[in-house]
């Protein structure tokens, strides 16, 4: 059956909702730009980068960084929540890289269900990388897009519908040959792993009956160290009051789940 989410959201709207001083006191953080400030008593809230957010990846094996200065934020532009624990009861967090993480991180957090993004970097081989660092390519990071959100309110199919739609992942390193954009997908859990790979197996029907695929797309079990990128990268497209012409859609594909991957072909007939 078709996936339920409509992933056609007017980013335009939704972001001019956002910047509505009252309804969300937190977009005062950035400090390095001063249009951005409402409020001169304002001071950017700060956190412990000694350690990176998640635990679950091993950084023993990472050449030794000292932490990036330029990562401070505590929480989400747009919607004030916290990046920090805890979370809602129910709510579990997934990594996802499709290209320049500007354009993804927009595409998820007006979803309903969706507790807050974050841009940020990982699989790379050392601590608290910097921009500079991942568009040098030395370090193999890819750009990924920090995803907390309650399967209550939204399932991950539907997580894995807009994944799919809104980028090729037919390319390994997507939009250019570095791979900073490649698309992953990082689980922090093992039945996020299996549901993940399910869905790509649905969605390579759809693009082997449209002459294109299979998906290129590395998913993972467990992820690793998730390091957030900079202030300036985060809800870019909210704060840089840029609009969403860089978010790339893929139409012609659909993502259509079935039970048995197979099925995809009849349900699309």
């Amino acid at each position: 059956m078709a996936c339920g989410l409509s992933t056609e959201v007017d980013l335009n709207e939704y972001l001019c909702t956002a910047r509505g001083e009252e309804q969300y006191p937190h977009q005062g953080m950035y400090q390095d730009d001063p249009s951005l400030e409402t409020s001169s008593s304002r001071q950017p809230k700060t956190y412990d980068m000694q350690q990176p957010l998640t635990e679950l990846g091993d950084c023993t094996s990472l050449n030794v960084r000292e932490p990036n200065p330029l990562c401070t934020l505590t929480h989400h532009w747009v919607n004030g929540n916290s990046f920090l624990p805890p979370f809602p009861e129910d709510c579990q967090e997934i990594f996802l890289g499709m290209g320049c993480f500007w354009g993804a991180e927009a595409l998820f957090w007006p979803l309903p269900g969706v507790h807050l993004t974050q841009a940020g970097y990982m699989g790379g081989t050392v601590e608290h990388p910097t921009y500079e660092d991942v568009c040098n390519g030395s370090y193999q990071f890819t750009e990924v897009v920090r995803v907390v959100f309650s399967p209550s309110l939204i399932s991950l199919t539907d997580l894995m519908k807009v994944f799919l739609e809104n980028h090729d992942p037919t390319q390994v390193f997507n939009q250019q040959v570095f791979s900073q954009y490649r698309s992953v997908i990082w689980c922090t859990e093992e039945q996020q792993l299996h549901k993940a790979l399910h869905c790509i197996a649905c969605y390579n029907e759809s693009l082997s009956m449209r002459g294109k695929g299979p998906c290129d797309t590395l998913c993972e079990y467990p992820c690793p160290v998730f390091w957030p990128a900079e202030d300036r990268h985060q809800q870019y497209l909210a704060t840089k009051r840029r609009k969403p012409n860089t978010i790339k859609k893929n139409p012609d594909v659909p993502f259509v789940f079935a039970e048995d991957p197979l099925e995809v072909r009849h349900l699309t007939k």
